[in-house]
């Protein structure tokens, strides 16, 4: 399988962690999607539990026989024809033994493990960044939030509900908030609340830079070893592309850094003059403009400004 992406890292994780579960994600199974279970929605399969009766198997069954009809054809067996009927799809039993095994059969396959991805994406979870990005919503914790809300309600429930949230107004997160609460409080669950404090998902971009232990250097390092016509001190022009886009990444994650700290600076600085303002006000009230009050307040300014520069010289 092709290296993953970092569309496709958020995506596994959110989906073993709240939809799928633990185990293949590929092959995770439900015999009744349907809440309250009287329901019945038919089964749901997947990394994101495609379902069967008001979901996207069908599309699936397609996108599979799209990407290899050999393999499908020879996986599906005499099933193959039918599950191009959307109908069919719909009505069938899955949980039928013959039927099941192959459908669960399929989920081992690595061409259709992509098939799955594929779908999810291009369903899911680049609806969920474009429902984000005029908020400013493009974080990991973001994205997964937006992404598990589509695959709940769909795209259109969750493109109302982020609507609604940013019209309190406030920052991205507070806006970010809002809507998670929302999107928990119509699907009577708490997974959105979930993602957001999940400590593995980060509030920065997904990146798709490789781990740590594929560094540049490593890539390098093994291309050598692998072909014996290749020096050891040469640099793959992948590699030096790796490398560039690892050190603008780099570059980038500063630049938001300083404007962070930049940002903390100003805002602690309001604080400590409107403390300073409040704490003049009291000394006038009780003090009525004795000669002490000015002293006070020039003290009182000196350790909030010097408690502040101590905290950024590290001190």
């Amino acid at each position: 399988m092709a290296e993953l992406t970092g569309a496709d890292k958020v995506m596994d994780y959110t989906a073993r962690h709240f939809e799928a579960g633990p185990g293949n994600m590929y092959t995770a199974w439900n015999p009744n999607d349907g809440k309250p279970p009287e329901i019945d929605h038919g089964i749901a399969f997947g990394m994101i539990q495609f379902n069967q009766r008001v979901g996207s198997l069908p599309t699936l069954f397609v996108l599979m026989r799209d990407d290899d009809p050999v393999k499908f054809n020879a996986t599906f067996g005499p099933y193959a024809s039918e599950l191009m009927i959307e109908d069919w799809v719909r009505t069938a039993d899955f949980n039928f033994p013959g039927l099941k095994d192959r459908l669960i059969a399929a989920g081992s396959i690595p061409v259709f493990q992509q098939s799955q991805r594929k779908l999810a994406k291009s369903q899911y979870y680049d609806k969920a960044v474009a429902i984000g990005k005029p908020y400013g919503l493009d974080t990991e914790k973001s994205i997964a939030c937006l992404f598990d809300s589509c695959v709940q309600m769909g795209d259109p429930k969750v493109a109302s509900l982020m609507r609604r949230a940013a019209q309190g107004g406030g920052t991205k997160k507070e806006i970010r908030q809002r809507f998670a609460d929302a999107a928990d409080a119509y699907g009577q669950t708490n997974r959105r609340n979930r993602i957001l404090q999940d400590a593995v998902l980060l509030d920065w971009p997904p990146s798709d830079q490789p781990p740590a232990s594929q560094s540049p250097v490593t890539v390098v390092a093994a291309a050598a070893t692998s072909a014996p016509t290749a020096t050891t001190t040469a640099t793959t022009p992948a590699a030096a592309s790796t490398g560039n886009k690892s050190s603008q990444d780099r570059n980038t994650r500063l630049d938001n850094l300083k404007t962070a700290v930049s940002t903390y600076v100003s805002d602690e600085t309001t604080r400590i003059d409107r403390e300073v303002k409040i704490l003049k006000a009291v000394l006038d009230g009780r003090l009525g403009g004795a000669g002490i009050q000015a002293v006070s307040i020039k003290r009182v300014s000196e350790v909030a400004f010097n408690d502040l520069q101590g905290y950024l010289d590290g001190a």
